[in-house]
């Protein structure tokens, strides 16, 4: 399996998109959506390496509705990368000409891009339309793997800091192609750009939206992709979330910290190692919306997996205690309970 970021908004943040972007893995990117891409994607290939390049040429803002006007922008942006491809025959470069499309033969569309550019794979990404026998196809959030033939996964839609990590990798083991995705990678705040109360905000166009990934943010969602050992045990009634929401566009002092919410209320939560080191200290923060209890750690939650592995011989995870209280283990890196979706 091939580890890749998503990072489809990538054309609105080019230079943390560069800077932060994993050597040798793969890139997943909108051609045009959030602005023209082709000059991130060849620098990325010029100075990262990727061995694959997928791009997504077209979005349907009307319900996955695509016509021939999105067919039209679809052949103008495949002939841009069909010369990218040409230019670096060393990296794959994926063409999926509608991005979650609900048609129910996409194949002579997915032929058309195909004639204009033989050097290019072309993708099939339905949402609920048809799979191709064909065409390599992919899949996003927590659709149903195809039962045969290669194809890629991406997270794109489900944030991948507010899942069940190892249980998707579990389910989509079988992708060529495993791109990580989260909310601020379209420049969201969080998942489909609900408020406070959980309830959706209007719709904002892609290139006036203002969270985008950080130098914060980044590096927390490349740390998912580490093989870990054990498996952790937290109280059902206890939230962890590895990275708490983003409120304002420039992350604030807490904006992304780890944020432990529970019914239990102490002066604070501490992260303890197997051998009762305390490593961390999460002070009392104030209650949540549903009567909870908020604890803030004071840095990020990958750099909790990784020095508890420095201190267990490469365990990350770590004991929560309030007081004499246990709440029971956390990989300080990745959530636990409350998921936002389920694979």
């Amino acid at each position: 399996m091939q580890i890749g970021l998503d990072l489809l908004g990538g054309a609105m943040f080019p230079d943390i998109a560069l800077n932060e972007f994993p050597v040798g893995w793969a890139l997943g990117i909108f051609a045009e959506e959030f602005g023209d891409a082709a000059p991130l994607v060849r620098k990325i290939i010029k100075e990262k390496n990727p061995p694959l390049v997928r791009v997504q040429l077209t979005w349907s803002r009307n319900k996955h509705i695509y016509t021939e006007k999105h067919l039209a922008a679809a052949r103008r942006s495949a002939a841009v990368y069909e010369r990218i491809a040409i230019a670096n025959p060393n990296v794959k470069i994926e063409l999926s000409p509608f991005c979650e499309h609900d048609l129910s033969n996409p194949t002579p569309w997915l032929d058309t891009i195909a004639r204009i550019a033989p050097h290019c794979e072309i993708i099939n990404c339905p949402w609920r339309g048809a799979l191709s026998r064909r065409y390599k196809n992919e899949i996003h959030g927590t659709q149903i793997p195809p039962d045969r033939g290669n194809f890629n996964y991406s997270f794109d839609g489900t944030g991948c800091v507010d899942i069940n990590y190892p249980a998707f990798t579990k389910r989509y083991a079988k992708a060529e192609t495993f791109f990580l995705w989260t909310y601020q990678f379209n420049g969201n705040r969080n998942d489909a750009q609900k408020d406070d109360r959980g309830l959706p905000l209007p719709y904002i166009e892609p290139t006036k939206r203002e969270f985008w990934p950080t130098k914060k943010l980044m590096p927390a969602v490349r740390y998912l992709a580490r093989k870990e050992k054990g498996e952790p045990e937290l109280a059902a009634t206890t939230t962890y979330k590895s990275l708490s929401d983003q409120i304002t566009p420039i992350p604030g002092a807490r904006d992304l910290l780890p944020v432990i919410i529970t019914p239990v209320k102490a002066l604070a939560i501490n992260f303890v190692t197997t051998t009762g080191e305390i490593v961390a200290t999460a002070p009392y923060y104030g209650p949540y919306r549903d009567g909870r209890n908020r604890y803030y750690a004071p840095q990020m939650g990958y750099r909790l997996a990784e020095l508890a592995r420095r201190k267990q011989g490469g365990n990350p995870l770590l004991t929560l205690k309030a007081g004499r209280i246990i709440l029971g283990t956390v990989n300080p890196a990745h959530r636990q309970n409350e998921y936002r979706a389920k694979p």
